[in-house]
């Protein structure tokens, strides 16, 4: 099983305010049990991903720490708005991304998409669906979510 966590920053909320409540709401629900999957736009821009290395201010040290010491990994690996990489998938697994590829942005976003393809084992006893965009409509598929668990 796995555990997505989706983060994201109100406008009128302040970088300190921001990733302290998150950094203590990730040690809450992230989980021993599962493997955990956290998403988004973190603003953390200073954060080098590839050297594990952020400047001493309070926000990037804490999101980089809590990473870190999780032992989550950054799969990102190109800028996702301008030259930085803001948009973050941070897994505790370091296997469970098996692609990854930019997409252009959808509408008047100024990000692009971050297309991922998790490592997920299908079950023909465990029913979820999914949006087909191609037909316009909902498709049934099987996943064995507690497959992550094994």
């Amino acid at each position: 099983m796995f555990l997505m966590c989706i983060v994201h920053r109100i406008n009128n909320q302040s970088a300190f305010d921001y990733v302290t409540a998150l950094v203590e709401c990730l040690e809450l629900h992230g989980s021993n049990n599962y493997v955990n999957i956290v998403v988004r736009d973190f603003n953390c821009l200073k954060i080098k991903w590839m050297n594990i290395t952020a400047p001493s201010d309070y926000v990037n040290q804490l999101v980089l720490n809590w990473a870190v010491n999780c032992g989550f990994v950054q799969h990102v690996n190109f800028a996702t708005r301008g030259q930085h990489t803001l948009d973050l998938v941070l897994t505790d697994d370091e296997l469970i991304v098996s692609h990854m590829v930019e997409n252009a942005p959808i509408g008047l976003s100024d990000h692009c998409i971050v297309d991922l393809m998790l490592n997920v084992k299908c079950c023909p006893d465990i029913k979820h669906y999914r949006y087909d965009h191609d037909k316009k409509r909902y498709t049934w598929f099987n996943t064995d979510f507690e497959g992550f668990a094994q």
